[in-house]
């Protein structure tokens, strides 16, 4: 039994928990995930499907549509986010 689980029951949190803990590939953590909580918002369902795909091209045409949508500059969160894992 995973205390994650226990903890944070049927979230994202406890998912990632018990994927973890039985050695789980992230990016079919993070698939499941997008299946599991993507049915209720349209974005996060094609990004599910991208994902399956593995289009990597209309997930970054999508991300950079969303940020558009938020005034929010794709490039330099890109970016940022990135330098995060530079050592």
């Amino acid at each position: 039994m995973n205390p994650l689980g226990n903890i944070f029951g049927n979230s994202p949190l406890g998912l990632i928990g018990d994927a973890f803990k039985t050695g789980g590939n992230p990016r079919l953590i993070a698939e499941s995930m997008l299946r599991k909580y993507g049915n209720n918002n349209p974005m996060l369902s094609e990004l599910s499907k991208l994902a399956s795909n593995n289009d990597k091209e209309g997930i970054e045409k999508l991300a950079r549509k969303y940020f558009k949508e938020q005034n929010r500059d794709f490039d330099a969160e890109y970016s940022n986010f990135m330098s995060q894992f530079k050592g």
